[in-house]
């Protein structure tokens, strides 16, 4: 029985700034072409945070339809993993008493 997952072959780059699918494809699954060219033209070059996983479970591959869910799955670890932007570079206002601008150097406390 073939497995979709073993077969899922994309590669990330955050050469944008943010992490994007620079290739996406589903190789030995002639069935899956159709669905793996729709996800294709989704997924290449759109922010990964930006990725809808319901959207992908919503296309279907008829021959193998656990193939949608296991893409649908993978991408979602994905997001956990790579999708949320970072974290602004600002000092909490408990150690200031005010939020410094990114850049700044926090402010001193007297000693």
């Amino acid at each position: 029985m073939k497995h979709c997952y073993d077969n899922i072959r994309f590669a990330l780059s955050d050469q944008s700034g943010q992490m994007c699918f620079e290739s996406f494809d589903i190789i030995d699954m002639p069935e899956c072409q159709d669905v793996a060219a729709r996800l294709r033209e989704y997924l290449v070059h759109r922010p990964l945070a930006q990725v809808d996983v319901k959207r992908i479970r919503s296309m279907q591959c008829a021959a193998f339809p656990a193939c949608i869910s296991d893409v649908a799955r993978a991408v979602d670890e994905l997001k956990r993993l790579f999708g949320a932007p970072a974290a602004p570079n600002r000092t909490s206002g408990r150690e200031t008493g005010a939020l410094d601008p990114p850049g700044r150097l926090p402010r001193q406390r007297p000693a």
